[in-house]
């Protein structure tokens, strides 16, 4: 009878430990890599209960980082989507600028297995794009250019023959990285897949907003549609809940948003400025809008219109501080739209912030160190 009523104890406790263990792990995850020049690795981190953030694993990704950026320090790769998850948060996708080469990762709880590292199709990839199995690649460096993929059921990245486009500007260089405001910055699929984007970033000339037409098979049109940017720098967009395209501007410290038309020609519906400095990295779920300002050390919170247009959460741009030299850079929003992580290159760390669903308002809920302060670390993907 005594020893029932251990047991019972036993089970008990083990129950409540059970729990209390649930409750500090939901099972999302945030991915970052250090773009070390000694060998690029990918640090797996846990969100746990409020917003805390544990490392769970290391991973090397079999290729080299560029390290900490030459032209405009801290960033040194200019782009948004140097990591991106796959829609089904299975297979994560790495740039290794430095080697020319792309990390595939299968994902599992907790765990990432490598499963192919192949050639970018290019030199110093910067921005990764995936729909279904087709995946573009842009390579940065020299003669910017962008390549398609597919992707097959063990991981494995297969060229697309004929899918390479050259851009039309040569970038220009910084020693071995390209200048971060003079060269392409990020590609992506427009949500209904009939479009892929490119950025390009032009300090001797205007900026533009490229799009190139998919065909049933992933090929692109043979030349793309171009919008000027009203700024040299667009550097990082998104596309919001209606496929609203949202861009930040560098230079001037602004966002805009555009409509797409039928043809890909871009019409624009709003312009807002921040009154913040190098407004680079921008990422959006629902009715709000974040972007992450490098050389001021803040974020800045939008409120999307049904029609695409922009207002700010607060009046002088500063949604959150997230401190003095602390530099952030890339930015990504939970899918749940419970949180907003960035990267502090200054700190060499993951930033955390809680999302107030009802007004966009941020909270700081945790802070993990992963690399030194300045080393080049960049790059995020978030479940």
């Amino acid at each position: 009878m005594e020893i029932k009523k251990l047991r019972n104890k036993v089970l008990a406790v083990a129950g409540i430990c059970a729990l209390s263990s649930a409750a500090m792990a939901d099972g999302r995850h945030i991915y970052a890599m250090s773009n070390s020049p000694s060998g690029n690795v990918v640090s797996v981190v846990q969100r746990g209960e409020g917003g805390s953030l544990k490392l769970v694993g290391t991973y090397p990704t079999g290729g080299i980082g560029s390290g900490v950026g030459l032209s405009v320090p801290p960033d040194p790769l200019g782009s948004q989507n140097a990591m991106v998850l796959s829609e089904n948060n299975r297979w994560l996708f790495v740039a290794n600028p430095a080697s020319n080469q792309i990390s595939v990762f299968r994902a599992y709880e907790n765990t990432l297995v490598l499963t192919s590292v192949a050639g970018s199709g290019g030199d110093y990839p910067v921005s990764i794009a995936m729909r279904g199995d087709v995946v573009y690649v842009l390579n940065a460096r020299n003669q910017p250019s962008i390549t398609g993929f597919r992707l097959t059921s063990n991981g494995k990245l297969i060229p697309i023959p004929g899918s390479t486009r050259q851009l039309a500007t040569v970038s220009q260089s910084a020693g071995a990285q390209p200048h971060v405001l003079d060269s392409p910055a990020q590609v992506q699929f427009s949500p209904d897949g009939r479009w892929l984007v490119v950025n390009d970033k032009n300090l001797t000339g205007p900026g533009t907003l490229s799009l190139y037409a998919v065909g049933e098979d992933g090929r692109l049109g043979a030349s793309a549609v171009t919008t000027v940017s009203p700024d040299p720098a667009p550097f990082g967009y998104i596309f919001d809940a209606r496929g609203h395209l949202l861009v930040t501007e560098a230079i001037s410290g602004a966002v805009s948003s555009y409509q797409i038309n039928r043809n890909g020609s871009l019409t624009s519906i709003s312009r807002v400025l921040t009154g913040q400095l190098a407004v680079c990295w921008i990422d959006t779920k629902g009715r709000f809008a974040y972007s992450s300002n490098t050389r001021s050390s803040t974020l800045t919170g939008y409120r999307i219109g049904r029609d695409g247009s922009l207002t700010l959460l607060n009046a002088d741009g500063i949604t959150a501080a997230v401190g003095a030299g602390t530099a952030p850079v890339e930015l990504r929003l939970s899918g749940d739209g419970e949180y907003l992580y960035t990267v502090a290159a200054g700190l060499g760390s993951i930033e955390a912030y809680r999302i107030d669903r009802r007004t966009g308002a941020l909270t700081k809920s945790g802070e993990l160190n992963l690399n030194p302060g300045f080393s080049g670390m960049v790059g995020l993907a978030v479940e």
